[in-house]
């Protein structure tokens, strides 16, 4: 080999060393060269974590990852920035994919996903139920059976499942709405023979008729004393343990850390403590300050025929009008449109969240940031019933169908529809039901369906 050759060589060598070794070091440091854009980039990562362990995460068709039977989560690096395609599957549940953008310098997080099995298992629990209800502490459970002459209930303790059977003589009964005392120890409902109460702690469990509660309008027991009830009639707020109005021209109220807040029939929110104060030895009246407690100073105009809602979630105040959705503007003071149509709306269990939806859509807004509102979801069935699964999913009955969502709109929506319930009981488990009425017990992770007046429960629904 001459000199020449040999020099070509050295120049060759140096160069392939000039280039290839940047391109080595960069490339150890996460950069990765833009051949469409011609530019040198720094690429991101993805982090996921998923429930339950023993996941397979794909990441782009391509890259394979498992979360192990300790560790359920799995960290991607070195992408290049764009949209990536994960796919998370588990044998016997349902998949979930989610398009997720990558940043430069950036790990995208993609947390608490939850895996929901294929067949979700349900038991019998009773029958004929015509309807049924739980109490706050997810303990105490009540279902009726309605015949001609009588309303029978049942009272179950879910914890030892201890049961007690009370009897109404009600002719042609029906339960027309239901409510529970914060502290889960009374039961009211209103039945087309008036209201009757149910206590708890008492000895023998057994309804007491409240006549005081004829022709009424709202009605919330006090959160600090689960004998008494506060109440509209003829448009005044009334107590049980008082017979005089405590309160003059309501429109809607509610009670909240010892506290009234009512909207008054003059436009005005008023926000006082509570006009009574009882204990089981004495009753303290005290006094409205009147104009010195109005919260609001423009005029919300009051519709003879609407109907109104005060809901406190945190520091914030929400009136529904029918079904149109205000918040009220602590600056302004004034109640501002938040959002057109609302059925209902319900806080997370972390406080963090709020879901706000009607017959054919879904949306959710962060406390933080309240008017920040994100879509979720248009059903194409009317959306009956709904629950915070947990901070991260929903579920909801949508007419016969039970659908399970998540709440993360990056990309797509990730949803489930539960299959044909599947019993565990031999004797009906071909039977085929259509779910009437559901309740997320967030305290054992069931879900509790009345369906063809079996009340079914299911296995845990998660992890």
């Amino acid at each position: 080999m001459n000199k020449r050759t040999r020099l070509v060589i050295l120049i060759i060598c140096v160069v392939l060393f000039s280039v290839i070794t940047p391109y080595i070091v960069l490339y150890s440091l996460g950069y990765r060269i833009d051949f469409v854009n011609g530019k040198i980039i720094e690429t991101g990562g993805i982090y996921v974590r998923v429930f339950p362990q023993g996941a397979d995460i794909t990441i782009d068709s391509k890259i394979k990852n498992k979360t192990g039977l300790f560790l359920n989560s799995i960290f991607v690096q070195n992408l290049l920035p764009k949209q990536h395609a994960v796919l998370i599957e588990k044998e016997g549940y349902h998949s979930y994919q989610k398009n997720l953008l990558v940043k430069e310098k950036e790990v995208t997080k993609l947390e608490n996903v939850v895996l929901f099995k294929n067949k979700t298992l349900f038991d019998l629990l009773e029958n004929n139920v015509d309807y049924f209800s739980i109490a706050p502490n997810n303990a105490n459970l009540i279902k009726s059976n309605i015949t001609n002459k009588t309303i029978d209930f049942k009272t179950i303790n879910l914890n030892n499942s201890q049961k007690n059977n009370i009897t109404l003589p009600i002719k042609n009964g029906a339960i027309l709405d239901s409510k529970w005392s914060d502290n889960s120890n009374s039961y009211l409902i209103k039945t087309n023979d008036g209201y009757f109460l149910l206590d708890f702690r008492a000895p023998k469990l057994q309804f007491t008729k409240l006549p005081i509660l004829a022709d009424i309008g709202e009605v919330y027991f006090d959160p600090e004393n689960s004998n008494q009830l506060f109440f509209i009639k003829n448009k005044n707020l009334y107590s049980t343990l008082q017979n005089k109005e405590l309160i003059k021209n309501v429109a809607s109220f509610l009670i909240k850390d010892q506290k009234v807040i009512w909207l008054s029939s003059d436009g005005f929110l008023y926000i006082d403590n509570l006009p009574i104060q009882a204990t089981s030895t004495t009753l303290k009246q005290t006094e409205i300050e009147g104009e010195t407690n109005k919260t609001t100073e423009q005029i919300f105009s009051i519709k003879k025929n609407s109907q109104y809602k005060l809901v406190a979630i945190l520091d914030m105040i929400f009136l529904q009008e029918d079904e149109s959705l205000y918040l009220l503007d602590q600056n302004l003071k004034k109640f501002e449109s938040f959002y057109g149509s609302v059925k209902d709306l319900k806080i997370s269990p972390d406080w963090k969240k709020v879901v706000f939806y009607n017959d054919h859509e879904i949306m959710y807004s962060l406390t933080s940031s309240i008017n920040q509102k994100i879509l979720l979801s248009k059903p194409a069935n009317v959306i009956h019933e709904l629950y915070w699964l947990n901070n991260d999913y929903l579920i909801f009955k949508s007419v016969d169908e039970i659908i399970i969502s998540e709440i993360d709109a990056r990309g797509n929506v990730n949803t489930i529809t539960l299959p044909k319930i599947s019993l565990l009981t031999e004797e009906l488990k071909n039977s085929e039901f259509k779910p009437e009425q559901i309740f997320w017990n967030e305290q054992d992770k069931k879900l509790y369906i009345l369906a063809e007046n079996n009340l079914l429960v299911s296995e845990n629904l998660l992890p």
